[in-house]
């Protein structure tokens, strides 16, 4: 885990906001194929 510091400074900046929310977006339709492939 990141210390609260380098977590707080990140969510400070829209780009690396819109990072993680893009890597939350394909875990979650990973997570999808891969339920609807079953």
């Amino acid at each position: 885990m990141l210390s609260k510091k380098v977590s707080n400074f990140l969510s400070n900046h829209s780009f690396f906001r819109n990072f993680d929310t893009l890597i939350g977006i394909n875990s979650i339709s990973k997570d999808y194929k891969n339920n609807f492939q079953k």
